[in-house]
């Protein structure tokens, strides 16, 4: 891989936990943790200001969707699988954070029932463009993510 090469990957971010928010008239609300900076479980590491750009960029892309789009046609996801829409975000010492309203979609409502129950069960993770080249830090080597973009 060339130095700065912009590669599409899969960037897994925060593989387990949420957090209910209870606000009055604001609908079924989660606290997640996006991306935090530092060596991800698939090898990228992400700079503190690479990780709080995130907090950006989920406000542009708001529709969280139920899994993966694994058939690769480009063509826009449907509707049946949005599970919640980005609300608020902000950043916050070297992570990510938004705030998220979940549907009242019948083919993911049963998902707030079990992030209540058990939130540390729950997580996400995205697709994104990002630049990265092959590189060292904090010891260890891997894909160092300059900018998601």
């Amino acid at each position: 891989m060339e130095n700065n090469q912009i590669q599409e990957q899969q960037i897994t971010l925060n593989p387990r936990g949420v957090k209910v928010v209870e606000s009055e008239g604001k609908g079924k609300q989660l606290e997640v943790v996006l991306i935090e900076a530092g060596w991800s479980k698939n090898g990228n590491f992400y700079s503190t200001n690479v990780a709080e750009s995130v907090a950006d960029h989920v406000l542009q892309s708001k529709k969280l969707y139920m899994d993966h789009d694994l058939s690769g046609s480009g063509m826009p996801r449907s509707l049946k699988e949005v599970v919640a829409i980005a609300v608020e975000s902000r950043k916050e010492n070297g992570k990510a954070i938004a705030i998220v309203e979940m549907t009242e979609n019948p083919q993911t409502s049963w998902l707030y029932e079990l992030a209540k129950k058990y939130p540390e069960e729950i997580g996400l993770s995205i697709d994104a463009r990002a630049r990265v080249k092959e590189g060292e830090t904090e010891g260890k080597s891997g894909r160092i993510v300059e900018d998601i973009v």
